[in-house]
C-alpha cells in the first residue's frame, strides 16, 4: 500500500477529517486540563446545580456538590482516554502474540489457542471485565488492564488470519531458506505486513473501552478520587428531572469521543481498503 496514497485517500473523507478534529480537540482539552484547571476537579467551588451559563466562572454550570462541570468534564477527558489507549494498547498485544504464533505455527499450537480464544469471546466482555474489576478493586489502571483482558481476541483472530496467509509468501519462503529463525520471521518478516488491519481494529477497541470505562465508572468501580464522565452521569442521576444537564453533559462528552472515535477508525478502513471506501 502506497504511504501517499493512503494518506490522499483519509484527507478526502470528510467524516475522517470531522472525527479527527473533534478527537484532537478532546486530546488538547485533556493535555491542558492540569493548566486549565490546576485545582481538584472533585472541589466544591460554588453553590450546588448552578445552571450552565448563568454564572460566567462555570459556563457548564455546577452539580449537585457544587463542583464546577467544566472542570470536571476536561479532567475525565484524562481518565477515559488513558484506559480507552492502555485498554487498546494492552489489546493489540496479547492479541498479536497469540495470533502470530497461532498462525504461524498451526497444529495444536492453533488449536489450542483458537479454544482459549473462544472460551474468552463466550463470555459477554462487559460481564467479564465487571468480574475482573471487582477483583483487583477499582481503580483507572485496573479498568484499563481489565478491558484490555477482554478485548484481544479480536486482533488474535485478525493476526492469525493474516498470518495463515502471508507465511505462504515468497519472501518467508526466502527468510526460511536463510535460515532465519523463528522469532526474526514473525516479528520482522510477517508482523510488518500484517499490523494495517490490526491497527485499524486498534480505533474499534478504544471506542469500546471508553464505553466500558464510563459504565463501569458509573457504577462505582473507577478510582472515586479521579473525576470521570461516568461518575459525573452517576452524579446526576438524583437530580436529573431538575437538572438534567448535570448528567446530559457528560454523557454528550461520551457520544462524542466514541463518535470521533469511531469515524476516523472509518476513515482508516477506507483508506487501507480503497475498494470498500465510499465513493
Amino acid at each position: 500500500m502506497n504511504q501517499r496514497s493512503f494518506r490522499e485517500r483519509f484527507s478526502t473523507n470528510n467524516g475522517a477529517l470531522a472525527g479527527l478534529t473533534i478527537l484532537s480537540l478532546v486530546v488538547l482539552a485533556a493535555l491542558a486540563a492540569p493548566l486549565l484547571f490546576p485545582g481538584d476537579p472533585l472541589d466544591i467551588v460554588g453553590r450546588p446545580l448552578t445552571e450552565p451559563f448563568e454564572d460566567w466562572r462555570f459556563p457548564l454550570g455546577t452539580d449537585r456538590l457544587g463542583r464546577d462541570m467544566l472542570a470536571g468534564l476536561v479532567h475525565g477527558a484524562r481518565a477515559s482516554l488513558f484506559v480507552g489507549l492502555v485498554a487498546a494498547g494492552g489489546a493489540i498485544l496479547i492479541g498479536i502474540l497469540v495470533g502470530a504464533v497461532a498462525g504461524y505455527f498451526g497444529g495444536w499450537i492453533d488449536e489450542a489457542l483458537m479454544r482459549l480464544t473462544e472460551t474468552f469471546q463466550t463470555v459477554p466482555g462487559f460481564i467479564l471485565a465487571l468480574a475482573l474489576v471487582a477483583v483487583m478493586g477499582p481503580g483507572v489502571v485496573s479498568v484499563a488492564i481489565a478491558i484490555a483482558l477482554v478485548s484481544w481476541t479480536g486482533p488474535a483472530r485478525i493476526t492469525r488470519a493474516e498470518f495463515l496467509s502471508l507465511k505462504q509468501r515468497e519472501f518467508v519462503s526466502a527468510s526460511r531458506v536463510l535460515g532465519q529463525g523463528h522469532g526474526h520471521i514473525i516479528f520482522r518478516e510477517i508482523l510488518p505486513n500484517a499490523l494495517a488491519p490490526i491497527i485499524v481494529l486498534g480505533s474499534v477497541i478504544v471506542a469500546a473501552a471508553i464505553l466500558i470505562e464510563s459504565a463501569l465508572s458509573y457504577l462505582g468501580l473507577s478510582d472515586p478520587n479521579r473525576a470521570t464522565w461516568g461518575q459525573m452521569i452517576a452524579g446526576g442521576r438524583a437530580v436529573f428531572r431538575s437538572a438534567w444537564y448535570v448528567s446530559a453533559i457528560p454523557g454528550f462528552a461520551i457520544l462524542l469521543t466514541v463518535l470521533a472515535v469511531s469515524l476516523v477508525g472509518e476513515g482508516l478502513t477506507d483508506a487501507a481498503n480503497p475498494r470498500t471506501g465510499r465513493r
